[in-house]
């Protein structure tokens, strides 16, 4: 077991330094380091979203306990999950110009464009890093391995042709599309070993949150962000969206989130 989670340790990192080569060597140290920024906006959403796993779904799943129990509680977890992670997102991807300056400088402000590209695969990783969890917790390491190296695999034959046409917003295509294959694999093992696939309604709360990333981040990208009329429609939009998001949780997941404000202490 652990010489396969090394082994899909190693594809994550072996992906990204073949993903970073090609952008310095066809673009130079400058646009390096504009993905390094853009990467590191990426993976600071991760942190705050990863820990979740940890803590709230990976101690279950190791319990020895029926796997229909853990699959429900996977797909439990990747249902608030997915509304969490587009609460996470949206003011990066509402104010990418103020992110950028805020955490490097004003050097970097001028790939605010791209911005929502890197946060929509982070996203992607979190949702497909939960059913590698689950696969985890049924002992099924090999083909959580098998998928991973398939995924990084893809990542690295293509990351070189879409480096080449797309730029930064290629290299994130390349690491998105890893994550594609790894989660289409593990759903089919879901489905085929086990009888228990990622359900529709699920895909469909998937596809609002990644569809939402997407969605605003092409068209906030093309809307002034540093007037009053930019900052008053994204944050007319936030207010709506967050409202629209509260509509889409249960009536557990709404008595569970008043009860976590009730103990803070502000």
């Amino acid at each position: 077991m652990a010489g396969a989670l090394y082994l899909a340790m190693s594809a994550y990192t072996i992906a990204m330094l073949i993903v970073r080569f090609f952008i310095f060597s066809e673009y130079g140290e400058e646009e390096a380091g504009y993905y390094q920024a853009l990467l590191s906006i990426a993976l600071a959403l991760g942190a705050i979203a990863g820990p979740m796993n940890s803590l709230f779904l990976t101690p279950i799943l190791n319990r020895d306990m029926a796997p229909r129990l853990k699959f429900e509680a996977a797909h439990d977890f990747q249902s608030n999950l997915s509304l969490i992670l587009t609460a996470i997102a949206l003011p990066v991807i509402l104010f990418p110009k103020l992110a950028l300056f805020t955490l490097f400088s004003s050097e970097f402000i001028s790939v605010f464009q791209v911005v929502f590209v890197f946060v929509f695969w982070q996203c992607f990783y979190q949702i497909t890093n939960t059913y590698q969890q689950l696969l985890i917790g049924l002992d099924d390491v090999n083909f959580c391995t098998l998928s991973l190296v398939s995924g990084y695999s893809v990542a690295i034959l293509a990351c070189y042709p879409l480096i080449q046409h797309f730029g930064l917003v290629g290299a994130a295509l390349s690491l998105t599309l890893s994550n594609i294959i790894t989660l289409l694999l593990i759903n089919h093992r879901m489905k085929s070993r086990y009888g228990s696939p990622v359900p529709t309604v699920l895909w469909f709360k998937i596809a609002f949150c990644l569809g939402t990333i997407a969605a605003f981040g092409m068209v906030f990208t093309l809307l002034e962000e540093w007037t009053l009329t930019g900052i008053g429609t994204r944050s007319a939009v936030a207010v709506i969206y967050m409202v629209v998001l509260w509509q889409l949780l249960s009536a557990d997941q709404k008595n569970q989130l008043l009860a976590l404000r009730s103990k803070l202490p502000f």
